[in-house]
């Protein structure tokens, strides 16, 4: 029973200090409120200087749903023929499945072809590399030092040409394109995709958007379909050589049919037949690659993947705004720095009247 009410008496004594230390901060705020004030302030003052020194001009978004179609199979070849050549299946799209698939698209070899394309702004044609240098805020944002860099214009679509100045600037382009662009499931249970596009001018995203999609569609569809491209041109190589052969035997036919009509040796029919056998040998192998190419032809376009807008571009762009919270964060920070202020005050104020109260001399009454 003791027990019980010595530790009620100490959870009343906790309480007690607590609300008694409460009262004292109280205390200690009320008679520094000007210094609260003032810094609190001053923190509030330069978060609304930093919102206005750093303050981003209002972005553009551009957003585009698509589906991205699978492929067919090459089932359209001739029977045998791709198992011949070793290519009669669809191309491997393990790159192309989840993640995958996000981080292809923002890769290098993706961004540099599409940023090499010309594109149509206000009836000209220009560079898409050119256009964003001129209409982004890459001279502001990632050139602010390289101011060299602000006149740059690529002369040339060709990588391979590029100087090695040329070279930085391109990848430097690429890398500030890429932060701006986001794709992204449109959800989990959905196929679709979304691409967003974020910039400062409102054409720039649109066009970007446009042009990024238009290079996706043509670059999946070349990869997709690699080993039936193979398979046509080792068909068309084939069809040339074997018409080729045909031609000449068929002139070596004719020549040979017109001397059997002189000739009186005995050689000369079981030879004409040879040759005729020969030719048609070598006709039944050239139409069959022609049917074989024909056919790998309807199979290419089968196996190209369709890539379906679900949802185009909306004119006008949404407009993103800086929101400018540093003026916010900067008043919470004082209010901070000014109540561990006030602790430090106090509990210096109270050390010193301590140490005060230590050195007072102490007088002692003696008994009479």
């Amino acid at each position: 029973m003791s027990n019980q009410y010595q530790g009620a008496t100490e959870e009343q004594f906790t309480l007690k200090d607590v609300i008694i230390g409460l009262l004292a901060a109280k205390d200690a705020v009320l008679k520094s409120w000007k210094h609260v004030v003032s810094i609190t302030l001053l923190g509030l003052i330069i978060g609304w200087g930093l919102d206005i020194y750093l303050k981003k001009p209002p972005s553009y978004v551009a957003e585009v749903v698509f589906n991205l179609g699978t492929a067919g199979s090459s089932s359209g070849l001739p029977a045998g023929l791709g198992n011949f050549f070793g290519m009669g299946g669809s191309a491997d799209a393990n790159i192309f499945t989840g993640e995958n698939f996000f981080i292809w698209v923002k890769s290098s070899p993706v961004l540099e072809r599409a940023l090499m394309k010309t594109v149509q702004v206000n009836g000209k044609d220009v560079l898409m590399a050119n256009f964003y240098i001129d209409s982004s805020n890459i001279k502001n944002d990632r050139w602010e030092k390289a101011t060299h860099w602000h006149d740059f214009k690529f002369k040339t679509n060709h990588v391979d040409s590029m100087t090695i100045d040329e070279r930085r600037v391109l990848n430097d382009v690429i890398e500030d394109i890429s932060d701006a662009t986001q794709i992204d499931e449109l959800g989990r249970k959905s196929s679709f995709m979304t691409l967003t596009v974020t910039t400062i001018n409102e054409n720039l995203s649109t066009i970007w958007a446009n042009t990024l999609l238009e290079t996706v569609d043509e670059f999946y569809a070349e990869i997709q379909t690699t080993k039936t491209r193979k398979t046509l041109s080792l068909l068309e190589k084939r069809a040339d050589s074997l018409g080729r052969k045909l031609a000449g035997s068929e002139t070596t036919l004719a020549r040979a049919t017109d001397q059997s009509i002189y000739s009186v040796e005995v050689e000369t029919p079981a030879r004409l037949s040879k040759l005729t056998r020969d030719n048609e040998f070598i006709q039944r192998l050239y139409l069959e690659a022609l049917a074989g190419a024909e056919q790998t032809r309807v199979s290419l376009v089968r196996e190209a993947p369709l890539f379906t807008i679900v949802e185009p571009i909306k004119r006008p762009l949404d407009l993103t705004y800086d929101p400018g919270k540093r003026k916010q964060i900067g008043a919470l920070l004082g209010l901070l720095f000014a109540l561990i202020y006030v602790y430090f005050k106090s509990a210096y104020e109270e050390a010193v009247r301590e140490k005060k109260k230590r050195a007072e001399p102490k007088f002692v009454e003696l008994e009479q």
